[in-house]
């Protein structure tokens, strides 16, 4: 199989790795803490103006794990900037590109540290016009805006390209009073020309008197239709391993979906797909069976079945532990029904602690993806096909939620023993 997708993958994550270094929390509010972006080795950190809550008790969490004090040093809210300086030195600064180097359809990702690590979403540019009043009376210098979610926390942190560099600050201030009701809007970002020319005011000034390259690379079509056809092999491949779970007057469309751990016939799925009674299994063969519940834990969202089956197609296990934000998953289910449904999107997160959700102590991968019902269950792979997760709930417009593999590799061992011998 050709390396494309599997490069460029590893070339989304290394985007976030390079920009990570200058992605920091912004604690300015009592409530989820922000992003912001290092903006020069003594401190200064850019953010957005209205993530900035209060002008004192103000923190910056840096990529090292420390948490230090800032002080406000200017703010413009017609342009959603604010300027602090973090009680640090030796930090990193971004490389900065300009927006004239994007094109509408390049890929683009939104970075944001609103907890310890950092996060990333994928998209692509949607719309970049030239200059553009805000509501607020401000003057961007570009309109850009692209399909990359802008999770709570986001506002503040960078849009970078596809090599790293930072073309503008992302911000979902302006979606507010216009009637839209979003958990996860996507943002608008404030374009880096701007952003050079507010903070650099602001530092100088403190306020805002308002009188007086390298180019990341487009996606071939030939580069296109190739990752197309890759991620078809790897549908195909996965789906070898992807069964439906049934229950008792269920139907035909099933409750959830489910993934061949075993030759032998073991199962693993979520354990709210298998709260009910009477339970089977409509294998990839399309014969359906009885199955038997092994283990459940509602806890960790994760059960086992079996069925009296040999020789199916077990599915390769990936590692969770190594998953990095920005990478490209899919995720494999039978949304409402269809069976055999696939979905891709970036992974924005691993870990636990994520704000907004159930059991937020538990471990996660946080994926750009929308997950509908009939996913639960189903495989979450990385782009060789390798298990990585378990497709288990969305908690907002196209963020969904999976329980990682190593979570279920441990609750197997814990439960089966040496039945479990896969894991």
């Amino acid at each position: 199989m050709s390396e494309v997708l599997s490069s460029l993958s590893d070339d989304m994550a290394a985007a976030v790795a390079a920009a990570s270094p200058s992605v920091v929390r912004v604690a300015a509010r009592d409530r989820l803490p922000a992003s912001g972006i290092v903006w020069s080795t003594d401190g200064a950190i850019v953010t957005a103006d209205h993530v900035v809550e209060r002008n004192d008790n103000i923190y910056v969490g840096l990529p090292d794990g420390r948490t230090v004090p800032a002080t406000l040093v200017g703010r413009d809210s017609t342009t959603d900037l604010a300027v602090l300086r973090a009680e640090a030195s030796g930090l990193t600064p971004p490389t900065w590109t300009g927006p004239d180097s994007l094109r509408v359809g390049h890929l683009v990702l939104a970075l944001g540290r609103p907890v310890q690590a950092v996060w990333a979403t994928m998209g692509i540019v949607s719309v970049l016009g030239q200059g553009w009043a805000t509501p607020a009376g401000g003057q961007l210098d570009h309109y850009l805006n692209t399909d990359a979610i802008n999770y709570p926390g986001f506002s503040g942190g960078p849009l970078v390209d596809g090599s790293g560099q930072v073309v503008g600050i992302n911000t979902s201030a302006w979606l507010q009073g216009r009637g839209m009701i979003l958990t996860v809007p996507s943002p608008t970002t404030v374009p880096s020309p701007t952003v050079h020319r507010v903070v650099e005011t602001l530092l100088a000034h403190g306020r805002i008197r308002w009188d007086g390259t390298s180019l990341p690379t487009p996606v071939p079509e030939t580069l296109v239709k190739q990752l197309g056809g890759e991620i078809g092999e790897v549908v195909q491949r996965v789906r070898r391993s992807l069964v439906q779970i049934h229950s008792a007057g269920s139907g035909r469309h099933g409750i959830g979906a489910g993934t061949i751990w075993h030759p032998d016939g073991l199962i693993v799925t979520n354990a709210h797909v298998v709260a009910r009674n009477s339970l089977s299994v409509t294998l990839p063969s399309g014969s359906t069976l009885p199955a038997r519940l092994l283990a459940r834990d509602s806890r960790r969202d994760v059960a086992a079945l079996v069925v009296d089956a040999r020789g199916l197609s077990a599915i390769e296990l990936g590692d969770s532990k190594g998953v990095q934000s920005g990478q490209w998953v899919l995720a494999l289910g039978h949304p409402w029904g269809v069976a055999d449904a696939a979905t891709a999107g970036a992974v924005i997160g691993v870990g636990a602690g994520f704000p907004d959700i159930p059991q937020s102590h538990q471990e996660w991968i946080a994926v750009g993806l929308t997950l509908r019902p009939g996913h639960s269950g189903g495989p979450l792979v990385d782009v060789q096909g390798r298990l990585v997760g378990i497709n288990t709930f969305t908690t907002g417009p196209e963020v969904g939620m999976a329980v990682p593999v190593h979570v279920a590799k441990s609750f197997l061992r814990q439960k089966l023993g040496s039945a479990a011998q896969h894991a």
